[in-house]
């Protein structure tokens, strides 16, 4: 079977390392990680991608749910392999027991969104000097007041140690509580790898990704003629 990754860029590093942990050499799409700002803009960019991908049996999301981003996408020219997390943060800690406790009052951090177009660190920047240190700090303690920790999720793709001081020196201005748990790419090795059990999505050629395909026991998909 012929198979095509279609992933964030976010996720690069923990993709690519994935690959190397599974000796896997499919061809990757990279989408935008600012599409995340954009669930609607996300859909319509994927759905064209997929409906490009024209010669090969399987398509592999690197995504999760993604604020619904993917609800909706029609598996117009192969089948769509779609791990059922909400999200990136639920995918690089799966298997943690703890995940539900740690999402409540964290706000997350890799390599990845540190590097993003859109990130924290650049946007508190941008605030400060807009309109200065003490009115940024103000402004951002509204924004993230139900947050209490500020995590860095350690997921073995990359040089931690660089990353560590830029989020612990972010969690002091941001007056959060700084702390790293260890995640994992087990769940993009099972994807590369086609272990797609119930932790995955299979929508045939001729579905549609639904609502209830994320966080179910089977996959709801809604056969249509293309």
């Amino acid at each position: 079977m012929s198979n095509f990754i279609i992933a964030c860029e976010m996720l690069k590093d923990e993709v690519l390392k994935s690959q190397q942990n599974t000796g896997n050499k499919d061809p990757v799409k990279w989408m935008d990680s600012i599409l995340h700002m954009d669930p609607d803009k996300l859909r319509a960019d994927l759905q064209d991608v997929i409906d490009g991908s024209t010669g090969y049996d399987n398509l592999l999301f690197v995504y999760g749910s993604c604020g619904n981003g993917l609800v909706g996408l029609k598996a117009t020219t192969a089948r769509l392999i779609v791990p059922k997390t909400a999200d990136c943060i639920t995918m690089l800690l799966y298997g943690r027991n703890d995940i539900d406790s740690i999402r409540k009052d964290t706000y997350f951090l890799t390599k990845g969104w540190l590097e993003g177009e859109k990130n924290l660190r650049n946007e508190y920047q941008h605030s400060v000097d807009k309109y200065g240190e003490e009115k940024a700090r103000h402004i951002f303690k509204v924004m993230l007041n139900h947050y209490r920790y500020l995590m860095l999720i350690d997921s073995s793709a990359y040089d931690i140690d660089e990353y560590i001081k830029i989020s612990e020196e972010l969690a002091i201005k941001l007056e959060l509580e700084f702390m790293i748990k260890t995640g994992n790419v087990t769940m993009m090795d099972k994807l590369l790898q086609g272990q797609w059990d119930e932790d995955f999505c299979v929508v045939p050629k001729g579905g549609e990704l639904t609502f209830s395909s994320f966080g179910t026991s089977s996959c709801d998909t809604i056969l249509n003629k293309f």
